[in-house]
């Protein structure tokens, strides 16, 4: 059975910008702003975190590996957090992305690509 991507967001301005074009545009630019809007197109869609290709998903460094930063361009990301009660986590301890149907969109942050 197929399902798909549970997302919230950390604030109501932050849903704004990922829900309204014009809003986005008017804060990141039209190319930013039209990368963010099929990001989260494309994570809605997903089962998992891993069926999105677009924008080169990168699990975090850190120890948990508790938050996925996908490339909008520009010198954009968009930062992501599982959104589970109780995480699925591998046998090391980390997040398990195979198996998140929830995710948090945290931000948009400036970043090196």
């Amino acid at each position: 059975m197929y399902l798909a991507m549970e997302i919230s967001f950390k604030n109501r301005a932050l849903r704004s910008l990922c829900e309204d074009p014009e809003a986005a545009t008017a804060e990141y630019g039209s190319d930013v702003a039209r990368a963010l809007m099929n990001r989260v197109a494309d994570i809605a869609a997903a089962e998992t975190i891993e069926n999105v290709i677009a924008g080169n998903p990168t699990i975090s460094d850190s120890g948990k590996g508790d938050s996925i930063s996908i490339l909008l361009g520009e010198g954009h990301s968009i930062i992501l957090m599982c959104n589970h009660l109780n995480p699925p986590t591998s046998a090391l301890g980390k997040v398990d992305w195979s198996k998140v149907s929830r995710v948090r969109i945290e931000g948009i942050e400036a970043c090196d690509a």
